[in-house]
C-alpha cells in the first residue's frame, strides 16, 4: 500500500510543478502538416513534442543572436 501513497504524492508533486513551471500551448495545424512534422520527427530520433520543443530552442537562439549582432553593429556605427 506504500507504493500507491508515494505514487500519489508523485503525481501531487507533478501536478504542482506543472501548474507553476509549466504553460500548455494549444497547436492547430493541417493533417498534412502534421504528418510531415511527424515524419521529420520518427527521422531525426525523436517524438513530436521534443522535435517541436527543439526547433523553437533554435529558432529563439538565432533570432537572440541576430539581435546582439545588430546591436553590436549599431555600435560601431556610433563610435565612427
Amino acid at each position: 500500500m506504500g507504493e500507491k501513497k508515494d505514487l500519489s504524492q508523485k503525481t501531487k508533486y507533478d501536478l504542482q510543478y506543472a501548474k507553476e513551471k509549466l504553460k500548455r500551448v494549444p497547436l492547430d495545424m493541417r493533417l498534412s502538416d502534421y504528418e510531415a512534422l511527424k515524419e521529420a520527427a520518427a527521422a531525426a530520433g525523436e517524438g513530436v513534442n521534443t522535435y517541436i520543443k527543439k526547433a523553437v530552442a533554435q529558432r529563439l537562439e538565432r533570432e537572440e543572436a541576430g539581435e546582439k549582432a545588430d546591436k553590436h553593429s549599431e555600435s560601431e556605427k556610433i563610435q565612427e
